[in-house]
This record gives C-alpha cells, sequence and structure tokens, in this order.
C-alpha cells in the first residue's frame, strides 16, 4: 500500500464509484477527501456505508 497519497488516487477512485455515490461524495469532498488521504480503506469504508444506509431507505 502506498505512504502518500494525492488528489489524484483520490479522483480515480470516485470515478470507480457508480452513481448516485459519486455525486454524494464529491458534495461532500472535503470530509471524503481527508478520510482517503489519511487511509483509503476508511474512505472505502465510509462508501459502504452510504450504500447501506441507501439500501435501507429504498427497502422503506
Amino acid at each position: 500500500m502506498k505512504s502518500k497519497w494525492t488528489g489524484s488516487d483520490f479522483t480515480k477512485w470516485i470515478e470507480t464509484l457508480d452513481e448516485p455515490y459519486r455525486s454524494y461524495l464529491r458534495s461532500k469532498m472535503t470530509e471524503v477527501l481527508a478520510l482517503f488521504m489519511e487511509n483509503p480503506e476508511k474512505a472505502n469504508l465510509y462508501v459502504q456505508q452510504l450504500k447501506d444506509s441507501m439500501e435501507l431507505k429504498k427497502k422503506k
């Protein structure tokens, strides 16, 4: 795993995500970028929690 992550890595990672997550994360760019720069796994966990949350809302 890389020790230094860049904005370019972050942009590439965002582009791998599906909508509506990509748009939502762009709107939360500062918080998500901070998580990603600290540790991309934390950012992936954040996205998974977001997906789970959106799936629960759909079922209601």
